[in-house]
């Protein structure tokens, strides 16, 4: 499948003004002049099947606890976090590795880096752009690889010695997967390079738990490789700020050593949601049921020129139209969609959340509305 974005033999401008995220809400509320509320945010992939959470018991766990330094805080010991994301992911407790959000982690890994002119760091793009400004910030030099894995693969034979190699599986913002096959031939040529893997597997859960999927299952076989984990979207908890980092490598467990411990309320929200048996089986259950529909009635809108196949809880799309006018047009009815120019997309290009059913239908209605006001225009 041919993509018309742009080249990545160019760093997009808009990554060296920093990172970019979706889900702006406040800041589009306050543009709005409209509550938080009010938004229908299809720019930010957040799972929209909230863990269910004993807000009472939370309320008597945090007027306790809140008054007191976290139970971690200059300690020896493990969150109690650790057996639950260690259960959940299906690691060893040894190989669970907390920060204050994956960014953090990001950002520590590379500031650890030698500071040597030689360092070399290897990103599969596109690629959320936080790599990007923090391999530029503190490696030597950075490399974007365009082609898709396998294909790269075919036509190199390894890496320099010690260099950084990153790869998001399933990636985004297309939302493709690579099977453990191809992962693990990429695996082999970086450990006879004997460089660092970092696999981003944020949106993984949306497809599965199992770690047969997952490179966590090679986590013994190769000390280099390290598997970061957001946890606020499958989990449905932007504001609660922790991520897991799985490794073996003690190495790694002092490059993201925490300054200060996990804040105790998103502990004591986490701790829930983790045991929440039932929220894996629900989320399947929406993916499953909303997102085809939701994709069949997104390709038959005359605004849309082409819908990308994606594995996760959002699509790639290619408008007619700038993204830009789409989002408006969209922005007086309260919902806001990501462009893609942090990525390196052209200006036609946006990723696009599944959400409700309710709220897709909301979307979809929106934009035919859209093509509606283009038809008449045009006669």
């Amino acid at each position: 499948m041919s993509h018309t974005y742009l080249s990545y033999s160019q760093t997009p401008s808009s990554q060296d003004e920093g990172s970019q995220h979706g889900g702006q809400v406040y800041q589009f509320a306050q543009t709005q002049n409209i509550t938080v509320t009010e938004v229908l945010d299809f720019s930010a992939s957040i799972n929209p099947i909230t863990p269910e959470i004993d807000w009472n018991l939370l309320q008597q766990q945090a007027e306790t606890e809140l008054q007191h330094y976290p139970a971690e805080y200059n300690t020896q010991s493990k969150s109690s976090l650790t057996p639950l994301i260690a259960e959940r992911f299906q690691v060893t407790p040894e190989s669970v590795i907390l920060s204050n959000g994956i960014s953090q982690a990001i950002w520590q890994f590379f500031q650890q880096l030698p500071n040597d002119e030689q360092q070399q760091t290897y990103l599969f793009t596109p690629i959320y752009s936080e790599y990007q400004t923090a391999a530029k910030q503190h490696s030597g030099k950075l490399i974007n690889i365009r082609p898709p894995v396998e294909e790269w693969l075919q036509g190199n034979s390894g890496f320099p010695e010690n260099s950084v190699v990153v790869l998001v599986n399933p990636s985004t913002p297309e939302g493709t997967f690579y099977s453990p096959k191809v992962i693990q031939k990429l695996l082999q040529t970086a450990q006879r390079s004997n460089a660092w893997l970092l696999i981003d597997e944020s949106f993984l859960p949306f497809i599965s738990l199992n770690t047969a999927l997952s490179s966590r299952q090679w986590l013994k076989g190769y000390a280099k490789l390290i598997v970061l984990q957001s946890l606020t979207k499958y989990f449905a908890c932007p504001g609660i700020r922790i991520g897991a980092v799985f490794s073996l490598n003690p190495t790694v467990r002092g490059y993201l050593s925490q300054v200060w411990s996990l804040s105790t309320l998103d502990r004591l929200w986490l701790t829930q949601a983790l045991q929440d048996s039932k929220h894996s089986q629900a989320t399947d259950k929406w993916l499953q049921t909303a997102k085809p529909v939701f994709c069949e009635a997104l390709r038959k809108r005359p605004l849309v020129k082409q819908l990308f196949r994606s594995n996760t809880n959002f699509v790639l799309v290619e408008f007619i139209d700038e993204v830009e006018k789409i989002q408006a047009f969209l922005a007086k009815k309260n919902m806001l969609i990501r462009d893609l120019h942090s990525f390196g997309f052209n200006p036609y290009f946006a990723r696009i959340a599944v959400k409700s059913i309710e709220d897709n239908q909301k979307l979809i209605k929106a934009l035919s509305q859209y093509d509606e006001k283009k038809h008449n225009t045009l006669k």
